[in-house]
Formats: C-alpha cells, structure tokens, sequence
C-alpha cells in the first residue's frame, strides 16, 4: 500500500500532460512541429483510477471520513477533521479598529470587506454596534 500511495502521488505531481494518438507522451511544442493531434490527460484521474482500483473511491464521503476516523484513532488522535478548524478566532481590540478603519476607506460593502478579509460577515457587523 505504502508503495502505491507514493505512486500515486508521482502521478498526481505530473499535472496535466500530452499524449499522442498512440498514447505516448509528448511536449505540445513538439507535437505542433510535427503536426501531431495531441490530447491533454490530467495526472489526478489516473490516480483516481488507482484507488478504484484497491477499493478506495474518493467520492465515497462516508468511507473517506472512516479512512481519516481510522488513521486518527491509530495516531493517537481523537479525530482528524476533513474541514477546516471550528476554533473561534478572537480578535484584539487594536485589530478591530484597524479592520474597521481599512473598511471605512475601502469603499466596500460590509460583506465585500468581510469576504476579501476573510472575516465572519457577522462577527464584522457586530463591530459596527
């Protein structure tokens, strides 16, 4: 498993590449200088393939949660979490005042401040009260 996972994730460093008719790679560069048709691959969909392959389909979301539940157990953590931190952000009063004063001079809308920023909408609009 360990062997596959490392080749997969070659695979998936590839990014996109060219192909010919025949399936060989090659460089669009010199494939217009031939006059060669190309084809572009994405390397993820072939590492995609590759976990079907062994019984692991991204797109199953509940066996994906299990496969991260299972690793987080086995590491001694209490779970590894798939989305981002739920831990509130706090903000100091001096960093609050300078978030008000840049959205006072942007010409923004609250909510357009509060997305750019990558602020809560509503934690900026109590600021404001």
């Amino acid at each position: 498993m360990k062997k596959l996972l490392k080749e997969i994730i070659e695979t998936i460093n590839e990014g996109v590449y060219f192909v010919d008719d025949k399936g060989n790679k090659i460089e669009p560069v010199e494939a217009a200088k031939k006059g060669i048709m190309i084809k572009p691959i994405d390397s993820r969909l072939n590492a995609i393939e590759a976990l079907k392959e062994v019984g692991i389909d991204i797109n199953d979301k509940e066996l994906i949660k299990d496969l991260f539940k299972v690793i987080g157990l086995l590491s001694n953590e209490k779970s590894i979490k798939l989305e981002k931190s739920s831990k509130r952000k706090t903000y100091k009063p001096s960093e609050i005042k300078e978030h008000i004063d840049k959205y006072e001079s942007s010409g923004m809308s609250k909510a357009q401040y509060a997305r750019e920023n990558d602020l809560n909408y509503q934690t900026f609009n109590r600021w404001f009260n």
